[in-house]
């Protein structure tokens, strides 16, 4: 049980990461779009 919480955890951090770097590089695209 202690080992299955753990690998959750990892997943749910792993998941925030991906989440972070699609928006900054939503708002590159955008700031990009702005300039041009």
């Amino acid at each position: 049980m202690k080992m299955k919480k753990k690998k959750f955890t990892a997943s749910v951090s792993i998941r925030k990461v991906n989440l972070k770097e699609c928006i900054c590089s939503l708002g590159y695209w955008i700031h990009d779009l702005c300039n041009h």
